[in-house]
């Protein structure tokens, strides 16, 4: 997708805040055609007037994201009626499964198989368009005596290569004296949440390795709240719900103890049309309003890391948006 020097400049200069253009002069633009226009930092413009229901499914780590979004774009489109149905980004997975005329919001990346098998089944072409980012860390107990662990005995404890495999206890991360033979009580998220398949893929952990029972939380917040009154507690959740001083955030190492980067997970908003054809016109509306200035701004202000400018155009070139008009 070809864009002049100028342009790429300008987009970058609005998505910084650097650019300021006059409510005016944004007025008197042209109305744009097609989702290849400055979308990324741009504010949001409509192509055109919506009506009707739009219905949003999936990841309830994004129910107030989403809700922003729905609140910002109906200002524009007053007769449009978004609903908005945050039960885990799996219940997206499996709307989409169905064919249903969705937006399905995931708190991961949509993974070659989950599309493939998606668009065996429906016929359809699925687009997958990345709107923000996450941090992932692990939480215990602020008693914990270590505050960092190899992330292979991680994932040895949250996906073991048996389902025979010894219960872990906190000597195998790295814990000494009265805590070596200490039980490590996993805390989790439940299975309809996008985090448990993000965590196996943060950990490296293969699809034929089990998954260790433990004890399932239907938030981040209370699994937080878990891991703070519970010794002996290994969980993990958002660092933006992990830094009110409730529970200890451990780093990870690798096997010869150098420090890992932060595992930093991709939002998804992902839908389906009918190949050749064009995407629903509200739809097309609500991943524009999120992928513009109003949309980002919602992003830092729900703690979550906005796309940079590269991010954004490299997701209309893998999502073939530039074919949308």
């Amino acid at each position: 997708m070809h864009r002049p020097r100028w342009l790429s400049a300008c987009l970058t200069l609005l998505f910084t805040g650097i650019l300021y253009i006059p409510a005016t002069a944004q007025d008197n633009n042209p109305k744009p055609t097609s989702l290849d226009r400055d979308l990324a930092g741009n504010d949001y413009r409509p192509f055109e007037p919506v009506t009707g229901d739009l219905k949003v499914v999936g990841s309830r780590s994004m129910v107030t994201l989403l809700d922003q979004w729905a609140e910002g774009l109906r200002k524009h489109h007053p007769k449009l009626t978004i609903d908005l149905d945050c039960d885990g980004s799996e219940t997206a997975v499996t709307e989409l499964a169905k064919g249903k005329s969705v937006v399905g919001a995931l708190s991961r990346i949509l993974s070659a198989n989950e599309r493939k098998q998606i668009e065996e089944k429906t016929g359809l072409e699925l687009l997958a368009l990345p709107v923000c980012h996450w941090e992932m860390v692990l939480v215990a107990h602020p008693s914990t005596p270590v505050s960092a662990v190899r992330l292979s005995r991680v994932r040895d404890a949250f996906f073991p290569m048996s389902k025979d495999s010894t219960a872990p206890t906190w000597g195998d991360l790295g814990a000494a004296n009265e805590w070596q033979k200490k039980p490590v009580l996993l805390l989790t998220r439940e299975n309809a949440s996008g985090t448990r398949a993000a965590l196996r893929q943060s950990l490296g952990a293969q699809k034929e390795q089990a998954e260790r029972q433990g004890e399932e939380m239907p938030s981040f917040r209370e699994l937080v709240q878990a891991a703070a009154t519970r010794p002996g507690a290994l969980g993990y959740c958002s660092r933006r719900i992990a830094t009110t001083g409730e529970v200890k955030v451990l780093s990870l190492m690798d096997d010869y103890a150098n420090p890992l980067p932060p595992l930093i997970q991709t939002m998804t908003l992902v839908v389906g049309r009918e190949k050749g054809k064009s995407l629903d016109p509200a739809v097309l509306e609500f991943l524009a309003f999120a992928l513009s200035a109003s949309g980002q701004a919602a992003v830092t202000r729900d703690n979550f890391r906005p796309l940079e400018i590269a991010e954004v155009h490299a997701g209309f070139d893998r999502a073939g948006f530039s074919s949308v008009k």
